[in-house]
């Protein structure tokens, strides 16, 4: 499924986060260290995860968060400051495409690379929940070509979010701090 489609079938009017469409994408430093802190984490990963095939992009809605996506080596930052930041890669897995989602936060916290499936989601507290909406893998063959992890990202209502995406979430309605 094109990235495309997924906007025009699943969400009609959502607005998409991307590096060139709004310039969500503040920096493009893959290096940033990370710096696990696991009581600020709770993952649907963590549970057993469904059968292989059984979640496909269609069955994923968006409906109270945003449409955020990371490609390549570009870092998603969400808020009003530098961190948290997020970065994913994506990989085909027994014919699968799963997304690893990294998360960088202020003073240490964050969480290490996690595995999601299509449907997965992993909660980052005080800053929102991801749920994996969509993975698809990129051309091996081209610098760069590391793939585009589409995410529904719900913030928490506290969460001060970057200017983007504060006007994409008035612009749908939702709850804003």
């Amino acid at each position: 499924m094109e990235y495309s489609r997924i906007a025009a079938r699943l969400l009609p009017g959502a607005v998409m986060c991307s590096l060139v469409l709004t310039g969500c994408f503040a920096g493009t430093d893959s290096r940033e260290s990370n710096h696990a802190e696991s009581s600020r984490q709770s993952s649907s990963a963590d549970e057993a995860p469904p059968t292989l095939g059984t979640r496909s992009a269609a069955e994923v809605t968006c409906d109270d968060g945003l449409v955020v996506s990371i490609s390549g080596t570009a870092v998603l930052r969400p808020g009003a400051r530098i961190r948290p930041a997020y970065t994913a890669s994506v990989a085909d897995e027994d014919g699968q495409s799963v997304s690893y989602l990294t998360g960088m936060g202020e003073g240490g916290g964050g969480f290490a690379s996690t595995r999601l499936m299509i449907g997965q989601s992993i909660e980052d507290r005080g800053i929102g929940t991801f749920i994996l909406m969509d993975a698809m893998t990129g051309s091996e063959d081209e610098p760069g070509g590391g793939g585009t992890s589409v995410f529904c990202f719900v913030p928490e209502e506290d969460f001060e979010l970057s200017y983007d995406l504060a006007e994409q979430a008035a612009e749908r309605g939702l709850k804003q701090s």
